[in-house]
């Protein structure tokens, strides 16, 4: 079940992008299930923004190629180089996720529902019928809720200061576009200052169409993955404590496993993606923050820094939350095993007996993250050791 804070993490992602038509996926606080809006309206400004995205990257490896490597300008310098390169990775990666959910979107979708579902069965099935009491709240802190709420805040202040700067140092290639079709616009004498204000404009346009958009997913997948990963994390460590018959064990274990299956082939594909570019995100940014002063302009380098910091949190509180799904269903298959073994022994009821023999067949729900990192006990110190090795390799090897 979502805490309140983790409600409101919810509450503020949709009440910051009240003026945008509504989202495509939708939760709802009071039922706690995700709710898909297939109204032409919804789809209006993901449609947009996948047609921005083509142009874009169409538009930054011309630019590149144009003002950098074959004829260089002296206004495009390194720091100008660097930003189209980083918005043409991040926008190439962004279409590839938006592209991975959208194929297996209603499959995703009901097997979120049931996993939020078997959660809520769990603790009114087993806790309130243990303690029939209504139990006095404790104080633990939420850290999850307040991450989760902290993080919809930073985002929405980071892409709302981040297009008038970028605006502002020329790090979009609409503006380059432009004066290659207006050339009297580089001169600042015969700039007329209504046709200014337009070519700002059109440039704010043309780039809020994608940094928005592209926040309000990330902040909503990001939000929902939390709460997917704190209610598998709930249901593993109910099945594995509070469930004492094998009978109800494999009623709920069940219907577990078919959740995940809807969302299993998704999540692997999802997660791939994210996890190796997640990877080299931070060993760039990490790599900037070292090689780049000096030479980026001082709100950049300041911004690029701040995102190594964040970075690198966001990945330390994901692998974790990851690796202790992985240890707990481990744990609790191991124990069910055991379990089944002696009831096949001990039980005289073939019934309960077919029951134990199913569960002794069963394995922890296994999703693959990538080619380079294998889901384990040591899962995130060696993600974080070929973190470390790569960074001092890119370090030594390549200048800025």
């Amino acid at each position: 079940m979502l805490t309140p804070l983790q409600k409101k993490a919810f509450a503020l992602h949709e009440t910051w992008y009240f003026y945008l038509p509504p989202f495509p996926l939708q939760f709802d606080p009071k039922y706690e299930k995700l709710i898909l809006n297939n109204s032409i309206s919804s789809w209006v400004t993901p449609f947009i923004f996948m047609i921005s995205c083509g142009i874009a990257l169409i538009g930054h490896i011309y630019i590149l190629f144009s003002h950098y490597y074959v004829q260089p300008r002296e206004l495009f310098g390194v720091a100008n180089a660097f930003m189209l390169i980083f918005g043409t990775v991040s926008i190439f990666i962004l279409v590839i996720l938006f592209t991975v959910l959208v194929m297996k979107l209603e499959d995703w979708i009901d097997g979120i529902n049931h996993v939020f579902s078997i959660e809520r069965r769990l603790i009114k099935n087993l806790f309130l019928s243990e303690y029939p009491e209504k139990p006095k709240p404790t104080k633990r802190m939420d850290i999850l809720g307040l991450c989760a709420c902290n993080f919809v805040l930073s985002m929405v202040a980071i892409t709302t200061l981040a297009i008038p700067l970028a605006i502002h140092s020329k790090f979009d290639y609409i503006g380059y576009i432009l004066d290659d079709l207006f050339p009297w616009n580089l001169n600042d004498d015969a700039k007329p200052r209504a046709t200014q204000l337009g070519f700002i404009v059109i440039r704010i346009a043309v780039m809020s169409i994608i940094v928005i958009e592209a926040a309000r997913f990330a902040i909503f997948i990001l939000l929902l993955a939390m709460s997917f990963i704190e209610s598998a994390l709930i249901c593993f460590k109910w099945m594995g404590k509070k469930i004492n018959k094998v009978e109800d064990f494999l009623r709920f274990f069940i219907t577990f496993k078919v959740a995940i299956r809807f969302v299993e082939d998704t999540s692997s594909d999802l997660l791939g993606v994210a996890l190796t570019s997640g990877f080299w995100a931070s060993v760039g940014l990490v790599w900037i923050s070292i090689k780049g002063y000096g030479v980026l302009v001082e709100w950049l380098y300041v911004a690029m820094s701040f995102g190594a910091v964040v970075s690198l949190f966001i990945h330390a509180l994901t692998l974790s939350s990851i690796k202790t799904v992985h240890v707990l269903s481990t744990a609790m298959i191991a124990k069910w095993r055991v379990v089944s073994k002696m009831a096949q022994v001990t039980q005289k009821n073939w019934r309960v007996k077919e029951i134990a023999k199913q569960v002794c067949t069963f394995t922890p729900p296994a999703v693959s993250y990538g080619p380079f990192f294998k889901l384990g006990p040591n899962f995130v110190m060696e993600f974080f050791s070929a973190f470390t090795e790569r960074e001092m390799d890119t370090v030594i090897m390549f200048d800025l």
